[in-house]
């Protein structure tokens, strides 16, 4: 447990939420509340400073139309989620965000000519935490 003044130097590790009510980093001070995950790269999430909640993850490939749980959910709404399929030479893919809600979404992935894909891909969204 940390408690009143900690300056910590160089690369830190911290394992679970890590609470910050006053930040100094870079000569800028923020006062305020911000809420960290460390769930590492693969799926992950990080409460900005004006109580918006940002999360993103991996989904390993596969299936054609996956079901994708946000590490965390939503208060009360979904502003936006962004995908990235990882395959080369595939033009004209795309990933049609389908029952979108507070909880997660389903991806439906698909080539131009409406085949279907079941590539890895990368996603984000953002929505309210408070």
């Amino acid at each position: 447990n940390l408690s009143a003044t900690q300056t910590f130097t160089g690369a830190n590790t911290f394992t679970g939420s890590v609470t910050v009510s006053s930040l100094t980093a870079n000569g800028a001070t923020f006062n305020g509340t911000v809420y960290l995950s460390t769930g590492g790269v693969s799926s992950n999430w990080v409460v900005l400073p004006n109580g918006l909640l940002y999360q993103w993850g991996y989904y390993a490939g596969g299936a054609n139309s996956p079901t994708i749980t946000f590490p965390r959910a939503f208060k009360t709404v979904v502003l936006n989620i962004s995908t990235q399929i990882l395959a080369a030479g595939i033009n004209g893919s795309m990933i049609e965000i389908y029952n979108q809600n507070t909880a997660g979404f389903v991806a439906n992935q698909r080539r131009h000519d409406a085949a279907a894909l079941t590539n890895a891909f990368y996603w984000s969204a953002i929505g309210d935490y408070q």
